[in-house]
């Protein structure tokens, strides 16, 4: 790169880190657009598609000064770390042209590694343990809510009602805890998912030839995912008698990722037939909608997804070094 080129890829860079401070702290202060905030790796990873990853971790680096001295070190930490470095990795990957499954897959593994690093500096940092904190909150406003559940018992209200609700909520905080991990995983993904996409529209709008991903209706597991599938069961398995981890709460979290991936797989089937009988679009729509608020329709599209990862009803063409 010669210095003209160096100099305008320092100046567009700065003007990036200005331009993402001024609205990640407009959306910090409007609590209603706060969301937003993260949607603002999509810039990081253009200017990484275009410059390369010297420039981009420039700007996140100044990105992050800026914003310490407004928002505070520990927020500053969770938006750098989980924001920065799935951004700088995505856009590091697509400046070299990886496929594109490849570039969400590293960009999920960044962002959790992000996720974990941040999580685990403020609780180093401030001395509390981010996520007991978070499960006390939930208990606090189930507590809250069933006490005024109990003003009720005046009213008519059964007091076995009452008790069977706050069983309820405690099941339910009790799942939410031991799910944080499957959780973590899956936000991520999404998380990388969404910027992605975004930022694949605006380089193709601004001129720049990028793959993009295929119809989901030819989206198909690699092979060696299968087997990958029965081995972690396998070894999941074994620790039941080896005592490492709680067993009920890594299979309760494996379930949980097997089931979204394979039923992705599965919507892809669906998908597929779907376009390949000429189905309607809003019919389409209703059976979608009608499988996603279904408990039974996500465990039959799952338990579709994972037999066609075996049989391979399109009978799609799947390389077996997809990996």
């Amino acid at each position: 790169m010669n210095t003209q080129k160096k100099t305008r890829a320092l100046v567009e860079a700065a003007l990036m880190a200005a331009l993402i401070s001024i609205f990640t702290i407009l959306l910090i202060y409007i609590p209603i657009l706060t969301p937003v905030i993260f949607l603002v790796p999509v810039p990081f990873i253009i200017l990484g598609k275009r410059q390369g990853i010297y420039f981009t971790i420039l700007a996140v680096v100044v990105w992050g000064l800026v914003i310490t001295s407004l928002i505070g070190l520990m927020q500053t930490i969770f938006l750098v770390l989980f924001i920065g470095i799935p951004a700088i990795a995505m856009g590091y990957m697509m400046n070299k042209s990886y496929a594109p499954y490849k570039v969400l897959a590293g960009g999920a593994v960044a962002a959790l590694l992000g996720m974990l690093l941040s999580i685990s500096l403020v609780n180093v940092l401030s001395n509390v343990n981010v996520i007991d904190q978070v499960i006390k909150q939930m208990k606090t406003a189930m507590d809250i809510y069933i006490k005024q559940m109990e003003m009720y018992k005046d009213m008519g209200v059964e007091p076995y009602k009452i008790k069977e609700l706050k069983e309820s909520l405690e099941l339910f905080i009790q799942i939410i805890a031991m799910t944080i991990p499957a959780g973590m995983i899956v936000g991520s993904a999404f998380f990388v998912y969404m910027n992605y996409v975004i930022a694949i529209r605006i380089l193709k709008r601004i001129g720049y030839k990028v793959e993009g991903l295929m119809p989901l209706r030819y989206m198909s597991l690699p092979k060696s995912f299968i087997m990958g599938t029965f081995l972690i069961v396998g070894l999941t398995a074994i620790t039941k008698y080896l005592n490492v981890v709680d067993f009920q709460t890594l299979v309760l979290n494996e379930f949980l990722i097997f089931q979204l991936i394979y039923f992705i797989q599965g919507i892809a089937v669906v998908s597929y037939f779907l376009n390949h009988f000429k189905i309607t679009k809003v019919l389409r729509i209703f059976i979608y909608l009608l499988l996603l608020f279904s408990r039974e329709g996500v465990l039959i599209i799952a338990v579709l997804g994972f037999i066609d990862a075996i049989i391979n009803f399109r009978k799609l063409k799947r390389d077996k070094e997809e990996f």
